[in-house]
């Protein structure tokens, strides 16, 4: 993992403080508060407020106004901050308070009435989380590269625990493997499901459980580090797997990359959802999308939005895909899932959480053709 430079930082920070300021006047607020440990880190080019691992509001709280930029924490985050984060140099105020203070909202509102705030999810103010999320996917290129070695390692940890998986290991084992690689990379599993045999085809959701592995695993992941999150799904079988579940697995596989290819600049998330649906029903089968949401664009949550689809829109339907969006759908056919990682480029999908050695399906799709992860069976 190679670390952004201080001037890198910099340029980044400097990027986001001026997309605040410019909401700052398209809202007719003065101030605005990140809380949400997604938010804090956007709008810091990486500083990871993980004390409490994906709980909202953090530690770290930011104010933006007009003229400054200050970031309020407490006595005990303050020094680790100060030391580690190089926080000062990329040009924010720091503010240490006590621990037995109640937050932050007082010395914010001393600074910036709360009417005039607006906030990410949490904090003093009016939501705007809405309004941030249309900034935040619009990912600069040093996220993008970010982006691509936070795929890189998370496709490396949980492809090698699950081809070392032996039957007879509980889902808890496996998830455990996967935890461990991801810690070694300093991934945070925000989302780690497993689910196995029978559990696969009766949960979408697959909690982690310790059932026996004896014929199949399905494992997902939402990991996070430097505040941005990949997602990706595996699946591994021993020899005799079920003829059903590989076919529905390469139903999974069409429909993903029918998401993908329209996944495109120009479209907008809502056509590329009509087009998983689409390619649902020309597979055999009409409705299966039903069952459980498709995913949308990925960033400083495991899924800055997700469009409705066309019969049912909501406000991210309409929004159209821009070069640098970076995305993951993940559809499922009871008991199969693909699920991966991409940034959209000028002339089709560029895959980040994928790997050469793990087995593929090729799918002809738009045009394209891409390469979806297949079900690796295990001796």
């Amino acid at each position: 993992m190679k670390p952004a430079t201080a001037t890198e930082r910099f340029s980044e920070v400097s990027t986001k403080l001026k997309r605040v300021r410019a909401l700052l006047d398209e809202a007719d607020i003065d101030g605005f508060v990140f809380a949400t440990q997604g938010g804090v880190a956007w709008l810091t080019a990486g500083l990871e407020d993980v004390i409490i691992r994906g709980a909202d509001p953090g530690f770290v709280w930011v104010l933006v106004t007009r003229e400054e930029a200050t970031i309020f924490t407490t006595n005990i985050e303050g020094p680790r901050i100060l030391v580690e984060e190089g926080i000062e140099a990329l040009g924010f105020e720091v503010i240490q308070t006590p621990w037995t203070t109640d937050a932050w909202t007082a010395p914010i509102n001393a600074r910036c009435h709360a009417e005039r705030l607006g906030n990410d999810g949490a904090g003093p103010g009016r939501s705007l989380a809405t309004e941030l999320s249309r900034l935040r996917v619009d990912l600069t290129e040093q996220e993008q590269e970010r982006l691509r070695e936070i795929g890189r390692d998370a496709c490396v940890a949980v492809e090698t625990a699950m081809c070392n998986l032996s039957p007879g290991a509980t889902e808890r084992v496996l998830a455990a493997e996967i935890a461990y690689g991801l810690e070694l990379v300093g991934i945070v599993p925000s989302v780690l499901l497993v689910g196995s045999d029978d559990r696969r085809f009766r949960f979408r959701h697959p909690t982690i459980s310790d059932q026996s592995i004896e014929r199949t695993a399905l494992a997902v992941l939402v990991g996070v580090r430097d505040g941005l999150n990949i997602a990706l799904s595996r699946s591994v079988a021993f020899a005799g797997v079920e003829e059903h579940l590989l076919s529905r697995h390469e139903v999974a596989a069409r429909v993903e990359a029918a998401e993908m290819a329209a996944t495109r600049p120009g479209a907008t998330w809502g056509e590329a959802l009509e087009a998983g649906i689409t390619a649902y029903a020309e597979n055999g089968f009409p409705g299966e999308w039903r069952h459980h949401y498709q995913g949308g664009a990925v960033g400083y949550a495991p899924r800055e939005f997700t469009p409705g689809p066309l019969e049912a829109p909501n406000a991210w339907t309409s929004v159209e895909v821009q070069v640098g969006n970076a995305g993951a759908w993940n559809p499922t056919v009871q008991g199969a899932k693909s699920e991966d990682t991409f940034i959209v480029g000028r002339e089709g999908p560029e895959l980040i959480t994928n790997s050469d050695s793990w087995p593929s399906i090729a799918v002809d799709v738009g045009g394209l053709t891409l390469y979806r992860p297949s079900i690796l069976i295990l001796d």
